[in-house]
């Protein structure tokens, strides 16, 4: 029996027309099956002109670059060996892109960033700017631009509207109340007060704690650390240290130097 599959399949059907294909992409196949990269029995035909011309076989990490970037232009003075890195480049590049478009555009200046950029030339009368965000701003009113402002609450220095007064909604919320700016007591920060708490004269519960309990600074006798101690222990004579360790360790302390002058005047006695 005859085959009928085998008898439809590459040079035996009745269509065949060489091997060659054009696919969408512009890029074109050859039949090649015995290439041990073709898939699906075809490979790329500027990578067999390439190893044809110069007898050898392409690994997949070699890219053939076309030089004029037309992809179906497969002569061999067109190709040229590259690796990815350089092969991206090559399209990133503008050398490389000048084959994409056509060549009757133009270079324009942005009137926004001053960047240049090309233009088709059914664009040219149109366009004037290189991106949309550059468009947007050239929409806004020169009375609405943003300005260098001080806030007349904290006077901060802030970009923003010629009608804005305020650099956050917090200033915002400050100068709405009307309040004044006052000095704690204690700490002698600076503190917002509304006119409804014009007797607020601290700035934190640590603050009022020390008012209420009328605590004062103080050295202790010990270590020399500051400490705050309260007026009434003060007036007992008492805050002399910053903790109860301080505190046995300065009794230890006078209790050694006091037997060590005891032991001096026994010495003393002794040798009369």
């Amino acid at each position: 029996m005859i085959d009928m599959k085998r008898n439809t399949i590459g040079i035996n059907n009745s269509n065949w027309r060489g091997g060659i294909r054009k696919r969408r992409d512009g890029y074109i196949t050859e039949y090649c099956p015995d290439h041990p990269y073709a898939s699906l029995g075809a490979v790329l035909q500027h990578r067999l002109v390439y190893e044809r011309y110069h007898g050898i076989i392409l690994s997949p990490d070699i890219i053939i670059h076309h030089k004029n970037g037309i992809k179906y232009d497969n002569r061999i003075e067109n190709l040229e060996a590259t690796t990815l890195s350089e092969h991206a480049k090559k399209h990133l590049s503008f050398k490389g892109r000048e084959y994409r478009r056509p060549m009757d555009g133009k270079n324009i200046e942005c009137l926004i960033c001053k960047k240049v950029f090309y233009v088709p030339k059914s664009n040219v009368n149109r366009r004037k700017y290189c991106s949309k965000g550059c468009s947007g701003i050239s929409k806004i009113k020169p009375e609405k631009q943003d300005l260098e402002l001080k806030c007349q609450v904290c006077g901060k220095q802030f970009m923003g509207k010629p009608d804005r007064k305020c650099c956050s909604s917090k200033c915002g919320k400050q100068k709405r109340r009307n309040g004044i700016i006052k000095l704690c007591a204690i700490c002698k920060k600076e503190i917002y007060v509304t006119p409804s708490a014009t007797k607020k004269v601290v700035c934190s519960r640590k603050c009022q704690y020390i008012k209420i309990n009328k605590q004062i600074k103080r050295k202790c006798l010990f270590c020399e650390k500051e400490f705050m101690a309260r007026y009434s222990a003060v007036k007992r004579s008492e805050g002399k240290f910053c903790s109860l360790s301080c505190h046995w360790k300065y009794i230890w302390k006078i209790k050694k130097l006091a037997v060590l002058e005891v032991s001096r005047y026994q010495k003393k006695v002794e040798n009369k």
